[in-house]
C-alpha cells in the first residue's frame, strides 16, 4: 500500500484494503472515516503523533479506485467523499 499510496497508510486503509482484496466478504458497512485531519486522529491524544507520515488525500484517490458500491455501503459523508474523487478522477 505504501509504495503505491505514496506516504505510509493508515490502519484504517490497511484494514479495509485487506478486506477487499483478502477476505471476500459479503458486505462491509463503512462509518467513521473522514479522511480529513481532525483534533482526535489518534486515539491517544496525549501521545505525540507525526500527522505527516500519512497522506489523506492519497489514500481517498487510493480506496476510490478499489470502492465497489456493490460491496461497501457506506455512511453518506464518507460515500459523497469518495463519489466526489471518483468522479474527477473518471
Amino acid at each position: 500500500i505504501q509504495a503505491e499510496n505514496g506516504a505510509r497508510p493508515t490502519t484504517g486503509l490497511c484494514v479495509m484494503t485487506a478486506l477487499l482484496e483478502r477476505c471476500q466478504p459479503r458486505s462491509i458497512y463503512m462509518t467513521g472515516f473522514s479522511f480529513a485531519r481532525t483534533g482526535m486522529m489518534h486515539y491517544y491524544p496525549w501521545v505525540k503523533f507525526d500527522h505527516q507520515i500519512h497522506d489523506l488525500n492519497r489514500e481517498l484517490r487510493y480506496f476510490a479506485k478499489r470502492y465497489r458500491p456493490d460491496l461497501v455501503k457506506c455512511d453518506e459523508h464518507i460515500r459523497t467523499k469518495i463519489e466526489s474523487v471518483m468522479k474527477h478522477t473518471n
